[in-house]
């Protein structure tokens, strides 16, 4: 169907689940530039399509559509054949059950935790310390419906995953920090696997997990004329202000000791980053600039493969080993990459490759106990191959091998 048009503001989450759909379904939405909330909700035409003025709408040929479950759906039920509506009736029940409980349950915590943030709710700690609670409660139930599954319902992305990870683009970039993530490591798995879909990434684009929870910002002051005058009185019986004592400097990491590189790792991850959709292209400016003498190479293989068995838990195991190395994210990238040798082997292969500062592994060691499951070879830069520069090129950009070993999941670090 042509002459469907989105309406609404620029990264509005609620838009997200409509446009992925409609990515999904190969469903042609067009969308409003520069739509101003406080403005262009106001006018006439706007309003005659939504009286109460929200957003987001859908323009049709037959009018407008309200609400944006109910676009969503409605996106969704275009075709049939992407099963986005589930498998069969049951399933499609399911996914409608989870939507359902994203919004009433979901979203309303999560908005009350980043709205303030945003500026679209005075900050008030009390209240957002109780949402806190109320998404852990509500993440609780998440974690133990996704322990055991892939996807929330059936064996294939349907909207029940397109809306809940909608709910999530933003907390998971602005608040829920690793110590945070570390308690729902199931729910981390899945939304990284849903994000990483080409579907997914049209919409919401490159997803950078929260390193440090965003804080709300600091109310003005209230004016009172009475509490001016006992200010006023205090400031004249002042004392005499202590001499605070200087606290002593931390002590430097001794990866920041290191004699300085030519080769930046906050570059590298930009160029990285920046390469989408083709990333391979980054790799030509990896190896000219990379410096052996300030960093080195590694790679990293799992030393009980055997175990590998179920693509979902081995997916989750990267991902979590992942989440647990923040202590070491300034000077360190890497990619552990599950590969799909199960019909060849029995099993999946999980290895990787990674880029450190110096020429030890062991602060990535002792950042989490897990790195100890793995064996750490170090790649000798002046004598790497065209072979082996492919199979890190592959695993980094790729999905799938140069001997045609298809890239079953992969788990970046950067």
């Amino acid at each position: 169907m042509s002459g469907l048009k989105l309406i609404t503001y620029p990264g509005d989450f609620r838009a997200f689940k409509c446009l992925v759909a409609a990515r999904y379904n190969n469903v042609t939405v067009n969308t409003v530039e520069n739509f101003e909330i406080g403005k262009d909700d106001k006018t006439a035409e706007f309003l005659a399509m939504s009286p109460l003025g929200k957003v987001p709408v859908l323009s049709t040929p037959q009018g407008p559509l309200l609400e944006s479950n109910a676009i969503a759906r409605y996106i969704a039920r275009m075709r049939n054949d992407t099963e986005l509506m589930g498998s069969s009736f049951w399933e499609s029940a399911q996914v409608d059950s989870w939507i359902d409980w994203c919004n009433n349950e979901l979203e309303l915590q999560v908005t009350m935790w980043i709205y303030p943030i945003f500026g679209f709710m005075p900050p008030n700690k009390k209240q957002v310390d109780r949402a806190k609670i109320g998404v852990e409660t509500v993440l609780a139930v998440l974690e133990k419906h996704l322990q055991s599954r892939v996807f929330m319902v059936g064996r294939k992305v349907t909207l029940a995953d397109i809306v809940l990870v909608g709910a999530l683009v933003y907390p998971m970039k602005m608040v829920f920090d690793a110590k945070f993530r570390s308690k729902f490591p199931s729910v981390t798995r899945w939304f990284m696997t849903c994000v990483a879909f080409p579907e997914f990434k049209d919409v919401v684009n490159e997803v950078n997990l929260c390193q440090r929870e965003m804080p709300l910002p600091k109310g003005k002051p209230k004016k009172d004329g009475k509490k001016g005058k006992k200010e006023q009185k205090k400031k004249q019986e002042k004392k005499p202000k202590k001499e605070k004592k200087k606290r002593a400097p931390r002590p430097k990491h001794p990866l920041d000791a290191l004699p300085k590189s030519s080769f930046v790792m906050d570059t590298w991850k930009r160029t990285y980053s920046n390469s989408k959709p083709d990333y391979y292209k980054c790799m030509e400016w990896l190896w000219p600039n990379f410096d052996a003498e300030g960093y080195s190479l590694w790679k990293a293989t799992f030393k009980f493969q055997e175990e590998n068995k179920t693509d979902w838990l081995v997916s989750n195991k990267i991902g979590g080993y992942i989440q647990r190395l923040d202590a070491v994210r300034k000077w360190v990238f890497g990619v552990m990459a599950v590969l799909d040798t199960k019909a060849k082997l029995g099993h999946y292969v999980v290895e990787g490759y990674w880029i450190t500062r110096g020429q030890d592994i062991k602060y990535v060691i002792e950042a989490t106990e897990e790195s100890e499951t793995f064996n750490w070879e170090k790649i000798d830069f002046a004598k790497i191959d065209d072979a082996t520069k492919q199979r890190i090129a592959d695993q980094w950009c790729g999905e799938k091998l140069a001997d045609g070993t298809l890239i079953d999941d992969q788990a970046i670090f950067k």
